[in-house]
């Protein structure tokens, strides 16, 4: 079996990968790592190895590189092939979700089991909609995109950890509510919001449990909006969404869909997996099973 690994080359955990992930892996099937250069360079890896055939791409880096390996698939000419993830980023959200691990994989099997079949979103954006990508965890306007922005105009030198929350601690305090439609196949929310997310997976933002009962085998979107909430009280319920439970507040709304509109009467940026994608006004529709997705086994516990 020929896999494709798109590898971010600038992540500081990249010796990792080569340690505890190549080896085995290299055992297992043909692999062929292509390191990424810069912003955008994994979407055009990704088309190239589904154009190439390879049986499977494994996206090894953050959300943002499993973003663009999943759009460089769906837009290759030939169909995708099976995706995984070896979690190597700050939040890993959706490698969590499919258990995705470092280290103890058996990757033999996983690449012998069949794959599971994953829903995955498609947004057409700009203001002819004429402008497609993909997601496969979570989209969202508000706090996200300018967490976003804030990131790529941050000093890396403290480090991606420190940088991130740095990034989070700073838009939070500057941050004011935006106007916001949001209309579904089942409903309409229109008002002021912090947040308002698209979820397929159940959480963001480095374990941001939005959607804490979503699943990505289920044909439908979960939706989480945060409205005029104060500063203070987003940042209380901050602990309760890491803490996988939803929040009952009036100004907090859950619910479900498998389409999505977004518009605003504001210039508003949408972001997915941490990576910018346009602006509004914005439509997403849930795509049913049509990602095949690594099973991941782990290695049998060493007896005594």
């Amino acid at each position: 079996m020929r896999v494709a690994v798109i590898l971010n080359g600038v992540s500081r955990k990249k010796a990792l990968f080569y340690r505890h992930v190549y080896p085995g892996l290299a055992r297992a099937a043909e692999v062929e790592v292509w390191e990424t250069r810069g912003s955008g360079h994994a979407t055009e890896l990704a088309r190239q190895a589904a154009e190439q055939a390879f049986e499977v791409v494994l996206a090894a880096g953050g959300d943002g590189n499993l973003h663009q390996v999943l759009n460089g698939l769906h837009t290759a000419t030939l169909p995708p092939p099976i995706l995984g993830v070896v979690p190597l980023g700050t939040g890993n959200d959706f490698a969590r979700l499919m258990h995705a691990r470092l280290r103890a994989v058996d990757w033999a099997q996983c690449l012998q089991a069949p794959p599971q079949h994953v829903d995955i979103g498609q947004i057409r954006f700009g203001e002819s909609l004429n402008e497609t990508r993909y997601f496969i965890n979570a989209c969202s306007v508000g706090l996200g995109p300018e967490v976003v922005h804030r990131l790529a105009a941050s000093n890396r030198a403290l480090g991606p950890f420190i940088t991130y929350f740095l990034a989070i601690a700073q838009t939070f305090l500057s941050h004011r509510p935006q106007p916001l439609t949001l209309t579904t196949d089942r409903a309409i929310w229109s008002g002021n919001m912090r947040v308002a997310a698209v979820a397929n997976g159940q959480s963001f933002g480095n374990q941001i449990y939005v959607a804490p009962n979503a699943s990505v085998v289920d044909g439908c979107f979960n939706i989480f909006v945060a409205g005029q909430v104060t500063l203070t009280d987003f940042l209380r319920y901050l602990t309760r969404l890491k803490n996988k439970k939803e929040v009952r507040d009036p100004r907090l709304h859950y619910s479900m869909a498998t389409f999505v509109r977004l518009e605003s009467s504001e210039p508003l940026w949408l972001e997915a997996e941490g990576e910018l994608v346009g602006q509004l006004p914005a439509e997403i529709t849930v795509l049913p099973a049509a990602q095949r997705f690594l099973k991941v086994i782990g290695l049998p516990e060493k007896s005594a």
